[in-house]
């Protein structure tokens, strides 16, 4: 699952306010994951130049809250990333399939 950053930086970055609607999605396939072994469940930080150094803040922030405090270890860097692939229609494109949006 996608986060990346804490509720208010998730917003600025990504222009919804859909913080809660990926940690509970993110809770579910963790259950699901328990029930099956070919699931695995971890957080994506997509690193941009909007939460570039501020790692170590949203380490904290999962650290301390109650329901992504067992994703300490699960947590996958991701670089963004420009491709013509992920934005051949710029803004419909990436906000119908929530690709990486150029900034």
């Amino acid at each position: 699952m996608s986060i990346d950053g804490p509720p208010k930086l998730y917003r600025e970055i990504r222009g919804v306010d859909g913080f809660d609607k990926a940690v509970s999605t993110l809770l579910l396939i963790d259950q699901i994951a328990k029930e099956v072994n070919w699931i695995h469940a971890s957080i994506n930080y997509t690193v941009s130049k909007y939460n570039v150094g501020k790692l170590d803040d949203f380490l904290d922030f999962i650290k301390d809250h109650p329901q992504l405090s067992s994703f300490q270890d699960r947590i996958n860097l991701v670089v963004q990333q420009f491709s013509e692939y992920y934005h051949c229609h710029e803004r419909s494109y990436s906000r119908k399939f929530f690709a990486p949006r150029r900034f």
